[in-house]
Formats: structure tokens, sequence, C-alpha cells
């Protein structure tokens, strides 16, 4: 559906961004109206935030049937990456750390109004900046929390990530990936 792409301003003294676009493309035509609406509700909500666990976002615009986001290019790792890479628990310390920042995080998105839910918590979503510093990333199915409407009529995030359904079964995986220390 897109792709990000790394920019240098070179009005700003070489500065470094994140562009991610969102191409209709390969969308189906039946389903453009609603993936547009989704760019533009994920835009709309990642302008409003501002935390040092997420990216800050500088722009949105668009050309022709593609859209983009500009945002803080992250200088890092997603947790996925290093786990891959890693092959070993990580030290509690650290770990203990990473998650006191995503707690940190996710408090500030809740106290919102409405809160902000994330939807799509996983290693490949966290990053980890070279100063130590985590980062939420892809916002893409996060929502505004409606009391009126608190379950969601679809099933999103990604298997083995994704909350139990309402049959109190998670959704088939193939593979599991276990934050672990030693």
């Amino acid at each position: 559906m897109g792709a990000v792409y790394l920019a240098k301003d070179i009005k700003e003294q070489g500065q470094l961004y994140a562009i991610k676009e969102m191409s209709l493309s390969l969308i189906p035509p039946n389903e453009q109206p609603q993936t547009i609406h989704n760019f533009k509700v994920e835009a709309k909500m990642l302008w409003s935030l501002h935390h040092p666990n997420l990216p800050t976002v500088h722009g949105v615009f668009t050309q022709g049937d593609r859209y983009f986001l500009v945002m803080d290019y992250i200088d890092g790792s997603t947790l996925e990456e290093l786990l891959e890479r890693n092959q070993a628990p990580f030290p509690e310390r650290r770990v203990l750390d990473w998650a006191r920042q995503l707690c940190d995080v996710l408090a500030y998105l809740h106290s919102h109004s409405p809160p902000i839910i994330f939807r799509d918590m996983k290693p490949g979503n966290i990053m980890l900046s070279r100063s130590g510093q985590i980062k939420l990333i892809d916002f893409g199915i996060a929502r505004f929390f409606r009391p009126s409407n608190a379950p969601d009529t679809q099933i999103l995030g990604t298997p083995g990530y994704a909350p139990l359904n309402n049959t109190g079964r998670r959704r088939p995986t193939s593979a599991r990936i276990s934050m672990r220390w030693g």
C-alpha cells in the first residue's frame, strides 16, 4: 500500500525526515475512499500528538493518487530487528526501561479526549533510537475510543500480537516472538 522514504531537507542544514507514502495504485477502486479516509484520520491524529516517544509529523501533502506524511526520521531499529539480530535474551534493566517508555506513551495516548487506542502493538511497530529512546510507530489502525462503539466491528492487528477476540481465543499464528531477558 505504500513505502517509507528517507529525505534530506537541503534548506534546513540537511535535516533528515521519513516520508510515509500511501499510493492508491494497488487499491481496488471500491476501497479507495475508505483508504483515503483512514490516511487522513492517521495524519490528523499524528499531527495533534506531541510526546518524546512518538515521531513528530511535520507535514502532509498529496501528489496525484499518492498521499504523503512527513515525519521525524528515527535513526535506529525496530525491536523486531533487534530480536532477530540479538539471538539471546536482553538484559532485564534494558527491557524494563523499554516497558516504562511504552507505558508512558500509552498513558499519554489514553489521556486524550477522546482516548487514542493503539491497536497494533508488536516489536515491528516499536523503534529504538541509537540514543536508547523508544518510538511507537505506525498508527494506521489506531483509533479514537468511542464508548458508544466500544467493541470494534473489525478485528484488527497482527496475528500473534492482537488481543483476544470476543470468544476469548487468540487468532491463530504460525510464530510468536517474545521479549525475554536473562
